[in-house]
């Protein structure tokens, strides 16, 4: 040690045969005092209380730290090779990562920095899938623990910076979709004249006129001179009395334009035809004088939002099916949440990008077991989303998570041991794709 206290906690010098040294004896006190100062008050209760001497104290605490060191190790050499990143930062999934390596040391099961650099890439989130392609493209370059924490760290902000633009820009968007003025409503058209004399001519006898002799008198039926005499005009109003306009049939709809229809329409039963249903009573306002109906502006249809909104629609489920491998999918993926064996509700996962860009929405996530004939394949962090059609293995996931080797032929494809290269499943398929059956 640099400041020369190495015997004090060693064991080479025994504290009784120093009690006449004041210099060292200062020295031993000033370490049991340090030493109690750097520990918990939970564990200051564990060591000895009574006048220990630095070397004594020294021994208890590291006693508390190794003891059961074998089983210490097993439980953080299982928790190292099965930690992901998942929702946890680089900075912490990092120091995470160091601590249990930490631990191993301790145990006498330490973990070389190539061995810490390979767990890394094993456990890091489908955020960072690019970068692992980046960091391993050279196996004799292979970066040191501290060279990729530093490259993810830059990652990691160049990622969420470009995130936090995204709903910049759209925010923009909408701003200026909502600052354009909406169109100006087009003028009402004139009212119809409302002077009542403009149903009958000066003497009221518009039309047709029958006569007997030179008296001027009228023969048969017709109405009284004076009172009209054209058939189908309605009667003269008395002056002064409001005329009554017919309410419009839609807004902006003038009655008073339109042909005039001078025989009756007979309406058509109702009932459905050929062709569906009969047409509603407008058409027959239509055809009686009213003019002709105006057609209501046409439904417009945002193709995308409609797109979106039938994605993130409730859907059954479709079941369970054949798992099929997939070099291209970057996640495990599946329809039925049953294929799980411990399925869990999430409603945070961004959604599965597919081949168009369209974003499936995903219900559950978990884990799936494949039994073999010598042991079980796991496929970890599945992705539920019932819009799916075909269950997917990630085959870059699949060797990672289990430390296999796929190798694909005309006839099917093996799973193979990395370690041993024993045949742990074979299956043999005809079709265009590669099922995962077990060739019996």
């Amino acid at each position: 040690m640099s400041y020369g206290i190495y015997d004090h906690v060693d064991g080479t010098v025994d504290a009784k045969h120093r009690r006449h040294d004041i210099a060292w004896t200062q020295v031993d006190w000033c370490i049991v005092r340090w030493l109690y100062t750097m520990l918990s008050a939970e564990l200051q209760g564990m060591v000895p209380q009574d006048q220990p001497s630095a070397f004594t104290l020294w021994t208890a605490i590291c006693s508390l730290f190794l003891d059961n060191r074998t089983q210490r190790g097993l439980i953080a050499l299982e928790e190292f090779h099965s930690l992901r990143q998942e929702h946890l930062s680089v900075m912490d999934y990092f120091t995470r990562l160091q601590t249990l390596a930490d631990t191993l040391r301790d145990c006498d099961m330490a973990v070389t920095d190539r061995g810490l650099v390979s767990n890394m890439l094993r456990g890091l989130s489908n955020k960072f899938s690019h970068a692992i392609g980046t960091m391993t493209y050279d196996e004799t370059k292979l970066p040191t623990f501290l060279q990729a924490r530093s490259y993810l760290l830059q990652e990691e902000r160049r990622i969420d910076r470009a995130a936090a633009h995204e709903p910049a820009t759209v925010l923009h968007v909408a701003a200026r979709a909502a600052a354009t003025p909406a169109p100006t409503p087009a003028p009402a058209p004139p009212a119809p004249p409302t002077n009542p004399g403009s149903f009958n001519n000066n003497n009221g006898q518009r039309g047709r006129k029958r006569r007997k002799g030179g008296n001027g008198g009228t023969g048969g039926s017709g109405p009284p001179a004076g009172h009209g005499g054209a058939s189908g005009h309605a009667p003269a109003l008395p002056a002064g009395a409001p005329m009554h306009h017919p309410a419009p049939l839609f807004p902006g709809f003038n009655p008073w334009t339109g042909t005039f229809q001078a025989w009756p329409v007979m309406p058509r039963p109702s009932g459905a035809g050929v062709l569906g249903p009969r047409p509603s009573t407008h058409g027959l306002l239509a055809a009686t004088g009213a003019g002709p109906t105006p057609t209501p502006p046409a439904a417009t249809w945002d193709m995308s939002s409609l797109q979106q909104a039938l994605l993130f629609m409730p859907q059954p489920y479709s079941g369970g099916g054949d798992w099929f491998f997939d070099t291209g999918a970057t996640s495990h993926m599946a329809a039925d949440p049953g294929m799980l064996s411990r399925p869990f509700s999430t409603n945070t996962h961004p959604g599965i990008i597919v081949g168009n860009g369209t974003t499936m929405p995903v219900s559950h996530s978990g884990d799936a077991i494949i039994p073999t004939p010598s042991s079980s394949l796991t496929l970890r962090n599945v992705l539920i989303s019932p819009h799916l059609i075909k269950n997917l293995i990630s085959v870059r996931a699949f060797t990672r998570d289990n430390f296999v080797a796929v190798s694909f032929d005309p006839f099917g494809f093996s799973i193979k041991d990395l370690t041993s290269g024993t045949v742990l499943l074979r299956c043999n398929s005809s079709g265009d794709l590669y099922p995962l059956r077990p060739t019996a």
